[in-house]
Order: C-alpha cells, then structure tokens, then sequence
C-alpha cells in the first residue's frame, strides 16, 4: 500500500513549528534523508503561478517551501532549486517577488529559477492521451531529486488543483495554452506521464475555496501524486471520482485512487475535512453579474461555466465588455442556441466546434485571455 500522511500543524505556524511539522509530517514516510543523498541537486517546485500573496491561499507559502529546503539541505543536498514558470502573461520574477519569496536571497546554495528563460526538450508522453509533445524545460530532468509542494485550492477548470497540476509549471507557455486547447483533464496526465516527483508536499495551511482563502491548517505529503491528490480532494469536501483527471490518471497506472489501497498513518480526512466550494454550476449567475451580456447555455459542463463567469467578472472589472453591451451573445455547452436578435454569438470551448463558424473560441476549457484577446482584435477591425 502506498501512503498519504495528513499532518494538522495550524493555520499560522512560526519558522521553528513548521520545521517540527515537516518532520512529523514526513517521518512516516522514511523522513527526508529517504529522498535526498548528500550532493543531490534538488528542485522544489511550488505553486507560483499568480503574482499575488500566500495569505489568498492562491500560491504556496514561501514558508512551507523554506522549511522543505532547509530539510533538504540538513540531508546533504548540495544545490536547491525553486523552480516555476508562472501562468501565460505573468512574470514569474514577479510572481516569486509578490509571494514573498525573497526570504530565500540570503539561503546559501538555493536559487530561485524563472523556468520560461530556461531552456526545453521536447517530450512524446507514452501512450498519450491529447498531447502528442510537451515542451518541458530541460532543468527539470536535471534535478537528482524532484519535490512537488503545491497549493491546495479548488479551480473552475478542473476542479480541484494540487499536485499533478501544479506540474503544469514545468512546461513552456505555448504548451500550456495547448493543454487548454485540447483537453485540460487529459493534458494534466500526460504531463504527469512525464514528469514523477519522487515526494508531493501539499500546503493547506491557508487554502483556497474557488477565490475565497480558508484557514485550514493542514499539511499532506507522499509518493504517489495521484494517491495524494485524491487524499486532499477528501480533505477538501470532494468526491474524487468527480476528478476527471484523477480517474484518467489512475486508469492509466499514473497511480493510485483507491483508498483501499491507501494507507492514512497520521491525521484522517474526515476529522479535518473542510468543505471547499467547487466549480459553478449554476447559469444563472451570469444574468445578475452582466445583463447586458446575453449568455446561451446548453448542457455546459461546470469548467466552461465557470471560466465564463471569470470572463463576465474580469471584463466587467476591466472594461473590456463595455463596448459589447446589448451586442453580444457568449454560447457554451453543446446544445446551445446560437441565434436569435441581432447579436453577435461567439461561441466558447471545444464542444461547439462543429456548429461554430468563424466566432469561435477553442479550449476545454477555454482561457479567459483568449476571450478578451479576441474580443479587443474584433473592437477594432
């Protein structure tokens, strides 16, 4: 049996209680003198993705990232590398800077790596789901040790986002739009085809419920990512059969979901569960956050419900629906009406692919960017 360890250690543990945390945390597990050798390099892959601070629960706590490598380096690891390259259109520098990620400067022997001036390789993932190549950068297979510590929140488009999607830092911007372009779900596993930490660290300490922080309190730490994930999809009130990723992962042999086979050696999910909120599923938001924007739904799954409602929320904030007021039509979901007044219907995500015509926008789900990208470029045609 593999196993996941859950570790309580407070909301807003210091330095010294952190580090007795980690320990308590991985001492199940063999402690961290199992994964680390003296001269090992080691790359610590947090979740930097957005420039903002840890207190959202949107990245992880520099905190947590500090005490894993201070572990590391106490087990003889020679170099320290904290690696990510952020979102498309966020300056991963930028990204460290805001998180706090400056508590590192004066850390002899650890460097924190901008990943998208790196360079990459070009990966085939076996037996492939959607991808056919992954630009990874190449420093990742570089690393004798691989450490995942990512975040623990839900996500409209893909419902919860721990470990096996924080790997999708490892590849280039243009294979990340990619993931999106064909199937999110599906693209996640093939990165993690590729790419296997040899431990997954999650940071619940301060969590994030769609975009809402949650004092949780929590660490969870093991070997198999997939068996992780589905531990932390527990803890966060989510049925992990709802994972789509999560079940395509193990009906691959990425790893494991079955709790059967899943040993629990520290705290258990029901007695710290907190119940995340998870994607929307429910259209009829959009109506009370931007009538002036018609939104046709048919059968839409909750990640393009979701994502939609970022756009009306993001294009509401930054003005760029403004011009489309009374003129626009978003389509989602494969039965959608595309027609009807004089309105312009773009229609959103891959499903409504083959009754789209020329205003369409690709993704599974489809990015928040492109639309607006999209929508500037048709303003001043």
């Amino acid at each position: 049996m593999t196993k996941v360890v859950i570790h309580n250690a407070g909301v807003n543990p210091n330095r010294q209680e952190l580090k007795l945390a980690l320990e308590a945390l991985l001492s199940p597990l063999g402690g961290m003198r199992k994964y680390v050798k003296p001269g090992d390099k080691v790359m610590l892959k947090p979740n930097v993705g957005i420039a903002v601070s840890p207190e959202t629960g949107k990245v992880t706590d520099p905190e947590v990232v500090y005490a894993v490598a201070e572990s590391a380096i106490a087990a003889g690891a020679s170099e320290i590398w904290i690696a990510e390259s952020s979102i498309v259109g966020v300056d991963t520098e930028k990204a460290f800077e805001t998180a706090g990620y400056g508590i590192f400067d004066c850390m002899e022997n650890v460097r924190l790596i901008d990943l998208k001036k790196e360079a990459v390789r070009a990966v085939a993932p076996p037996e492939a789901g959607c991808m056919e190549t992954l630009n990874i950068f190449e420093r990742v297979f570089e690393a004798d040790v691989l450490i995942d510590i990512a975040s623990m929140k839900t996500i409209g488009s893909a419902v919860i986002s721990v470990g096996m999607k924080n790997l999708k830092g490892f590849v280039r911007d243009d294979t990340k739009k990619q993931c999106h372009y064909n199937n999110l779900n599906e693209a996640i596993v093939d990165i993690n085809r590729c790419v296997k930490p040899d431990l997954t660290i999650i940071d619940g300490l301060i969590g994030c419920s769609l975009l809402e922080p949650v004092e949780h309190g929590i660490l969870l730490a093991g070997e198999d990512i997939v068996a992780v994930d589905t531990v932390a999809a527990l803890c966060a009130g989510i049925d992990p059969q709802t994972v789509k990723y999560l079940r395509i992962a193990e009906e691959a042999g990425v790893g494991v979901m079955d709790m059967e086979k899943i040993e629990l050696p520290g705290e258990k999910p029901e007695t710290i569960m907190k119940k995340y909120k998870r994607s929307q599923d429910d259209v009829s938001v959009f109506s009370d956050l931007y009538p002036e924007i018609e939104v046709s739904t048919g059968y839409a799954c909750s990640g393009c419900v979701t994502v939609l409602e970022q756009v009306l929320r993001t294009g509401k904030a930054e003005g760029w629906l403004k011009p489309w007021e009374g003129k626009l039509r978003f389509a989602i979901g494969p039965t959608a009406v595309l027609k009807g007044g004089d309105r312009l219907t773009v229609c959103l995500g891959n499903c409504l692919m083959p009754r789209a015509g020329d205003n369409f926008i690709k993704g599974c789900p489809f990015l928040v960017m492109d639309v607006r990208d999209w929508l500037k470029v048709l303003a001043t045609d």
